[in-house]
């Protein structure tokens, strides 16, 4: 039988997603083992690559996942063969076509091909000629196409304002709205619609697709199924915004887009656990550079495990969840209103963490562990009572080497995580 090609790049990558039972893969390395993606640009201006400029350390590639369900069509193929040319450039790398050849093993005639449509579509751009190396024709050098194609990406995990930008295609920034919200627990649809009218009004560009972050529960169809910081409870938001704006949309879960752009653009490594305190506290993971999810797509659901039966009540109604005990909002009022140290505060909430993480880092063998949060709560007291909880809970006589930090991608780190989630997804719908 021959294997079946599904390419499982991001959140809600298709209508169905059955085909790959919970977990989303991530490439980072070509077929030689060796890594290929390109340092981070800084917001603005969209960088011009060169080809020698990435370095060794991390990549930002897409492989395939393969199921054995039915035969490969050629429409199978052609897709593989596009993704896989689009994880060798994505976000900033730079390639000849006789690179491509030798980084995917595709023929001249496949590798001709599918580049000839991408550029046709406008997700890869042609930039200049290699140097002159022998008497040999110079190749065409190829990088995504930063300046065709707008993203709108849409943040809703921010207090009193939901926060929203253009992106191109490499995940830079090229625009901002936002909106104040004086009660985030009581959202209107109505202002996300009307941010992404904002936004679209903004750029002159096609837009690729909609992205949005939701703080809490979201399944595979796009359903906000709960999220107490909003106060909703099953919003069809996807739905809402493509049959308002008829674009293509992704909706999450915001640690799963932060825990993307920490992959693509920050330090995440292919094992990596992603702690998001914000509005809320959730989590994603890769093992293996794959990303789970979960049978109804909620992994890393943490918030509202019970860490204290005598703990406070928490607004989901239950009594002693990890997120009324050491969310953002919680600590500061804490550090505000009591005598005691905020370093005191901060690692007890430390090993709070610690305590609802460790069966998952011990069951996985993780070692990575990133936080990400505001710099008063997420601090070295916080780190590292952390990381004396993971390492008392851990199994005895094995390594202990967690290594635990604080995210570095900063306030952008959700809105670059949905640019490549919906990015990931439009390249293979797109035809030319």
């Amino acid at each position: 039988m021959i294997v079946n090609t599904f390419l499982v790049c991001v959140p809600h990558l298709m209508r169905s997603r059955d085909s790959y039972d919970g977990f989303m893969r991530l490439d980072t390395a070509n077929k030689d083992g060796k890594r290929t993606s390109a340092p981070p640009s800084e917001e603005g201006n969209a960088m011009k690559p060169t080809k020698d400029q990435t370095p060794d350390t991390k990549d930002s590639s897409l492989v395939q996942l393969t199921t054995a369900r039915k035969k490969a069509s050629p429409s199978d193929v052609r897709l593989s063969n596009r993704m896989m040319v689009f994880s060798q450039l994505f976000p900033h790398h730079v390639m000849s076509r006789a690179d491509i050849v030798r980084n995917t093993g595709l023929s001249k005639a496949s590798a001709s091909e599918v580049v000839s449509d991408m550029v046709v579509c406008h997700i890869l751009a042609e930039i200049g000629q290699e140097p002159q190396e022998g008497r040999g024709k110079r190749g065409t050098l190829l990088s995504i196409d930063a300046r065709h194609w707008h993203i709108i990406a849409i943040d809703l995990s921010q207090p009193h304002v939901i926060q929203g930008a253009v992106t191109n295609l490499a995940g830079l920034v090229v625009q901002r709205a936002e909106i104040p919200v004086a009660d985030m627990s009581h959202l209107s649809t109505q202002l996300v619609i009307d941010l992404c009218e904002r936004l679209i009004a903004l750029t002159s560009n096609p837009i690729m697709g909609i992205g949005a972050a939701v703080p809490g529960m979201v399944d595979r169809n796009g359903i906000v199924s709960n999220a107490p910081a909003l106060g909703w409870s099953n919003v069809p938001l996807r739905a809402i915004l493509e049959d308002r704006f008829h674009i293509d949309t992704v909706v999450d879960n915001n640690a799963h887009s932060a825990l993307l752009a920490e992959r693509f653009f920050g330090h995440g490594t292919p094992n990596t656990l992603f702690v998001q305190m914000t509005s809320d506290i959730s989590a994603a993971i890769l093992v293996d550079d794959s990303m789970i999810y979960g049978v109804g797509h909620y992994a890393g659901e943490i918030g509202h495990v019970t860490v204290s039966r005598n703990g406070p009540v928490c607004r989901c109604g239950k009594q002693g969840c990890l997120e009324s005990m050491i969310s953002v909002e919680v600590l500061r009022k804490r550090m505000a209103g009591e005598n005691a140290e905020r370093s005191s505060i901060l690692s007890a909430a430390g090993s709070h963490l610690g305590d609802a993480l460790s069966m998952t880092v011990n069951m996985l063998d993780i070692h990575d562990i990133v936080v990400f949060g505001p710099a008063d709560i997420v601090n070295d007291a916080f780190l590292d009572a952390l990381k004396q909880s993971l390492e008392e809970q851990a199994p005895p006589h094995l390594p202990r080497d967690f290594r635990i930090r604080r995210s570095e991608c900063g306030n952008n780190i959700l809105i670059r995580g949905l640019s490549v989630a919906v990015s990931q997804t439009m390249v293979q719908r797109l035809k030319p």
